[in-house]
C-alpha cells in the first residue's frame, strides 16, 4: 500500500490488522484487513463475508483513520457490538471483541506483520 508522506510516496507494510472468527460457522478463519474501507456482512458483496443469517446484508464497516481504525455500524440498528457494548462508531483496540449476529470476532494489531503468521492454538488471543 503506497501513502503520501511529506509530499512523496512512500511504501507502507502490508496491514498489520486483522479479525479472528471466534465462534459461527467460519471460527478459527483469519481474516487480514488490507484496505482503507472493509465492509463486513451477510452479503457476498462484502469485503468479508460473514456465513450467519442473523447478520444484516451490510452489517458494518471497518474504516482506517489517522487514529487507527474505526468500526462503524452500518445498519444503525446497534446490533454492532464492541465488547459486549452496542456501537455505532467506535475507535478499535487490539483484544477488543467484536460480535454481529451470533458470529463473534476479536480485533488484531500486530506490531510486525508476518504473512506466514498462523492463529495460534488459543484463537480467544491474538497472534
Amino acid at each position: 500500500m503506497f501513502r503520501l508522506r511529506e509530499g512523496r510516496q512512500v511504501q507502507e507494510p502490508l496491514s498489520s490488522a486483522y479479525l479472528v472468527i471466534q465462534q459461527g460457522s467460519q471460527a478459527g478463519r483469519r481474516v487480514e484487513i488490507y484496505k482503507d474501507h472493509t465492509t463486513l456482512g451477510r452479503s457476498r458483496d462484502c469485503d468479508i463475508f460473514l456465513e450467519d443469517v442473523t447478520v444484516h446484508r451490510k452489517q458494518a464497516s471497518i474504516i482506517y483513520t489517522r487514529a487507527g481504525y474505526v468500526l462503524r455500524d452500518e445498519h444503525g440498528s446497534g446490533d454492532s457490538l464492541v465488547n459486549g457494548r452496542p456501537v455505532r462508531e467506535q475507535l478499535l483496540s487490539d483484544g477488543d471483541h467484536l460480535l454481529f449476529g451470533t458470529t463473534q470476532l476479536i480485533w488484531c494489531v500486530a506490531k510486525t506483520y508476518d504473512r506466514t503468521q498462523r492463529v495460534g492454538s488459543d484463537p480467544s488471543r491474538c497472534v
